[in-house]
């Protein structure tokens, strides 16, 4: 709800220590690729009943609706695994001209990861919408929206530059692990 997503946003901007400009993973920068203020919120004392009560009360929820609709699919999707995490929640800002380019969310380090999902916390003004190139479909930012998709090929995706007013939203990746 818009309450709570005000309130994250909120906290993002007061929580000036924890941000990270334009990170990719590990040490490595390509402000070309990627240019947001971000905080990793994977084990973040400050942000652990904030993330909690985002996954359990909004992300969990919404996932298992969406994992219901993949019909005989989810079936071979959990073939032989024994543990599922989110190995990555990111909270990104996009100030006016961020953009994040094409981009896989699964990849050579993150072979496990199987769906991206991005929560969006503020409205749009203009640009900052996520496109999927090979599907040629724009998905519109909107306060509290949720999207889900598989993480590899062919969901390859950009964020389009931000023209006017900032972008909010949580990026997490869903993985599944074989012990």
């Amino acid at each position: 709800p818009k309450h709570f997503c005000d309130y994250l946003v909120a906290k993002f901007e007061n929580d000036t220590e924890g941000q990270i400009v334009g990170e990719m993973g590990g040490d490595w920068k390509d402000s070309d690729l990627k240019s947001t203020t971000d905080i990793l919120l994977n084990h973040n004392e400050k942000w652990y009943d904030d993330v909690d009560n985002l996954l359990n009360n909004y992300i969990v929820p919404t996932f298992s609706e969406y994992y219901e609709t993949l019909g005989t699919v989810k079936d071979h999707l959990l073939d032989g695994v024994t543990g599922v995490d989110y190995d990555s929640i990111i909270f990104a800002k996009y100030d006016v001209g961020g953009k994040f380019d094409w981009h896989c969310d699964q990849g050579v380090t993150a072979i496990g990861r199987v769906f991206q999902i991005i929560a969006y916390l503020n409205d749009p003004e203009e640009g900052g919408e996520t496109f999927y190139g090979v599907f040629d479909r724009k998905i519109n930012r909107e306060n509290g929206k949720v999207i889900i998709a598989p993480s590899s090929y062919p969901f390859f995706h950009q964020s389009w530059p931000v023209i006017k007013c900032k972008k909010y939203n949580i990026i997490m990746q869903l993985s599944y692990y074989n012990s």
